[in-house]
């Protein structure tokens, strides 16, 4: 278990040298293109999903010989690693699960208000709004819908 805690706290520091870099990656992308919300999420994700491989490919790839000799216990913070690592990883996976919890827990919440605060609007308002959009030229499908918590229209697409 000491290699496994060294390895990872190793894993740790590395990777927000990583974070840093994927961070700017994403701010250049973001400001040489114009790009909507939704293709920012997805490239967000996928700047996510490229850190974690990341940090499990450093993680698999520290040998334990190699581990004693990044933090040795000669320093002071080595020192202090070495003696408190177990605390720190078991801080760090309460820290982890509880923010996990919390951004599931708001994930599932925008989306129960979401639904429930839809209304689908009625018939008359809808073919006023076909209509319209026929006129003006718009080929694709529209949906109306009316919320509780909206009260400006708002247009997609």
């Amino acid at each position: 278990m000491e290699g496994f805690i060294d390895r990872l706290i190793l894993t740790f520091f590395h990777s927000l040298w990583q974070s840093a870099f994927l961070l700017l990656i994403l701010i250049i992308f973001i400001s040489k293109n114009q790009i909507s919300y939704r293709h920012q999420r997805i490239h967000n994700l996928m700047l996510i999903c490229t850190q974690l491989a990341l940090s499990v490919f450093t993680f698999l790839t520290l040998k334990q010989e190699v581990v004693p000799f990044a933090i040795s216990n000669n320093n002071g913070l080595g020192q202090w690693l070495s003696e408190h690592n177990n605390y720190l990883f078991y801080a760090y996976l309460t820290l982890l699960t509880i923010k996990i919890i919390q951004t599931y827990a708001s994930w599932c919440s925008y989306f129960s208000v979401v639904r429930s605060s839809k209304i689908k609007a009625d018939a008359e308002l809808r073919n006023f709004t076909n209509y319209w959009a026929e006129q003006m030229g718009c080929n694709r499908k529209v949906t109306v819908w009316i919320s509780k918590n909206i009260s400006t229209p708002l247009t997609y697409g």
